[in-house]
């Protein structure tokens, strides 16, 4: 089989579903009690794989710049890897701003995309492109994310959003605290996120392949 005869197809994701615009605040306050100015929204399994602890570390750093930030979790956890991260959540005094919202559906997790202002995603191996960065992008948002397996297709930086090395938790918070300074940046690589998508990974861009 000679090369020129593989195509990549990309995975494709509901646009029609997944649109900027604004969240249902009452969805959001279901999720999310109290007040908060900033929110970040991590979307995925709470596994290993996924660097949540990396994720955290670099929280740390954020909300010490920028202390009415919280970070949002949603989605299904690995017993004794979530029982981890809670333990470094206590240990770096972080509990009132990291939130475990377990696994939302689907119609749910739209309205915390929209309401989030910068989607991160901390992976460290082990995946093509996350659905949940795609569908982030989707709704407009920057994404900061790490230099893993296919997530540089998308997360393109300084134009979608930014790429950090993995376990670069300084980099990554910095990163975000950028986006979160600069309303005129979140809105342009915002912008050029749900752009990308329309362009490369809609369902009447990727079926006719």
């Amino acid at each position: 089989l000679s090369n020129e005869k593989i195509v990549y197809v990309h995975n494709a994701i509901n646009i029609s579903r997944f649109t900027p615009g604004n969240p249902d605040r009452e969805i959001v306050k279901k999720y999310l009690k109290q007040d908060f100015g900033n929110l970040l929204l991590y979307v995925g399994r709470i596994s290993r794989k996924k660097g949540i602890l990396d994720l955290i570390k670099a929280f740390k750093i954020i909300r010490y710049e920028n202390p009415r930030t919280i970070l949002a979790l949603a989605g299904r956890e690995e017993e004794h890897y979530a029982e981890k991260v809670r333990n470094l959540v206590r240990e770096l005094d972080l509990v009132d701003s990291v939130i475990f919202l377990g696994p939302v559906p689907n119609q749910d997790v739209v309205h915390l995309m929209r309401a989030c202002m910068v989607f991160v995603y901390s992976s460290i191996g082990g995946e093509g492109i996350p659905r949940a960065i795609l569908e982030a992008m989707a709704c407009g948002k920057p994404v900061v994310a790490t230099k893993v397996s296919g997530i540089p297709e998308v997360v393109r930086d300084n134009e979608t959003g930014y790429i950090v090395e993995v376990g670069d938790h300084m980099s990554f918070a910095q990163k975000v605290l950028r986006l979160l300074r600069d309303e005129a940046l979140r809105k342009t690589l915002g912008e050029n996120a749900r752009k990308l998508i329309e362009r490369e990974f809609s369902y009447s861009q990727t079926a006719p392949q």
